[in-house]
């Protein structure tokens, strides 16, 4: 029996090839479209957290903040969960520092013999955006809140620090890259489904006089299904097969080129991210396939 279906369902091919083609090449071009889009979202995801990893979140003390009790309280920010590094910088370190990057300024320093009126601080790097939040929460309830002199700042002034609108823009940017995804793929799954159903439909339009005289000469409804069910494996392997063709050509040729480490360093979730494309593409069109014949065979009592 499955021989001989699948010898149908290539005839069936060939016999509708116009409307199979057209299928084809739509959920193709739905697929294509659908990569280029998540990969993309990839990319900025990834330029996302390398940015947010470079947005550092400094706390400064009180003057007379003893080094070894700042520097415990660097350790502890330090065993935080989302903290890359945290890094303690005394008076002096922080005027090396200034004195560094503005030597003009040094001059004056020198020459007036200027007092330093820097604080110490404790530089904070995370490894992504999403945790700054969760460490101010951390240092405002810390019992060392005390020595902190700019966790409170914001909540009086009822204004943001520049790092604390730096990592909200780059929040919402996350939240709507995820949800843009999100909406491309529920949009893709419910094309898919439409697309493989009216052409399921349409094929069964066209040999719904022979669908019935098989009924009646004794065809199983499983072998009647078998045909349509095949039919929608192979237009999806060969859309499948082109999408990804032509997504590899294009990423060769235009993508990698201009962004060839990040693409790279990505390789592993764009195999992962294909592999659930190509299975979620050929169960959706098996299914949407098969809910098509089963429609017409219920709606002709074939079944019974």
């Amino acid at each position: 029996m499955f021989s001989l279906s699948l010898q149908n369902s290539f005839k069936n091919l060939w016999r509708n090839r116009y409307s199979s083609i057209a299928t084809i090449l739509l959920i193709a071009i739905i697929l294509f479209i659908l990569n280029i889009i998540l990969v993309v979202n990839l990319i900025v995801k990834n330029q996302l957290t390398e940015l947010g990893q470079k947005v550092n979140m400094i706390v400064y003390l009180q003057d007379n903040v003893d080094p070894s009790k700042a520097l415990a309280i660097s350790e502890s920010i330090k065993q935080q969960e989302g903290v890359k590094n945290s890094i303690y910088i005394s008076k002096q370190e922080a005027l090396q520092n200034f004195l560094k990057d503005h030597p003009p300024t040094a001059e004056y320093f020198k020459k007036f013999n200027l007092e330093n009126t820097l604080p110490p601080s404790i530089q904070i790097s995370v490894i992504g955006p999403d945790y700054y939040e969760k460490i101010q929460k951390f240092l405002k309830a810390s019992p060392d809140s005390g020595l902190m002199t700019n966790i409170f700042e914001n909540d009086a002034n009822k204004n943001a620090s520049i790092t604390e609108s730096v990592t909200r823009n780059l929040q919402k940017l996350s939240t709507f890259s995820r949800t843009l995804i999100f909406w491309i793929i529920t949009a893709f799954l419910i094309g898919s489904v439409l697309i493989m159903n009216n052409a399921v439909h349409l094929a069964i339009y066209h040999r719904r006089l022979e669908i019935n005289i098989m009924r009646l000469v004794g065809a199983t409804p499983m072998f009647i299904r078998l045909p349509y069910l095949l039919e929608a494996l192979w237009a999806s392997t060969i859309a499948i097969a082109l999408s990804v063709g032509g997504f590899l050509v294009m990423t060769e040729m235009v993508l990698l080129p201009e962004a060839g480490s990040i693409a790279a360093s990505l390789g592993t979730s764009i195999f992962w991210l294909i592999s659930a494309e190509i299975g979620a593409t050929v169960i959706l069109t098996i299914l949407s396939s098969y809910a098509a014949v089963e429609r017409h065979l219920q709606k002709h009592m074939i079944l019974s």
